[in-house]
Order: structure tokens, then C-alpha cells, then sequence
């Protein structure tokens, strides 16, 4: 059941199919989109050979925006 639905015994929620993938492959997508973004970084995991790249954020208010699509749910 979905977090902002009301309880119910019956009902069925559609079967979803998330995909995940790290900045490091061919199939990320996360791009952010420059001029809404402000206060993230891209930031290397020390100690992985710089295998391990994550976007951090280090200070309250920072904001970092990506274009998406969503196949299944609600904005």
C-alpha cells in the first residue's frame, strides 16, 4: 500500500520495477540541472580508487535538482 493512501484490506498496488544505478555507469542519468542546483558537489569516496562517486550536499538550504521520469506513482 502507498504511504499517502488510506488503509485498506482489499486492493492491489501495481508491481514496480525500480532501477538503481551509480554515477560511475554508462546507465546513470543523474544530471544535475545547473542553474536550479546550488551547494552539491560531486564527491569521490576515499579509499575505492575513485570508483565511488556520490553528489553531496554539506550545508543546510543546498539544493540539487535532476529532470526525471516517472513511470508508476505521484508527484
Amino acid at each position: 500500500m502507498r504511504l499517502n493512501r488510506q488503509f485498506a484490506l482489499t486492493g492491489t498496488e501495481p508491481e514496480l520495477h525500480p532501477q538503481c544505478a551509480s554515477l560511475d555507469t554508462e546507465l546513470s542519468q543523474l544530471k544535475p540541472i545547473a542553474e536550479l542546483t546550488h551547494g552539491w558537489e560531486l564527491w569521490t569516496m576515499p579509499g575505492f580508487g575513485g570508483k565511488k562517486r556520490f553528489w553531496r550536499g554539506q550545508k543546510p538550504g543546498a539544493e540539487i535538482v535532476f529532470e526525471m521520469e516517472i513511470r508508476s506513482g505521484q508527484m
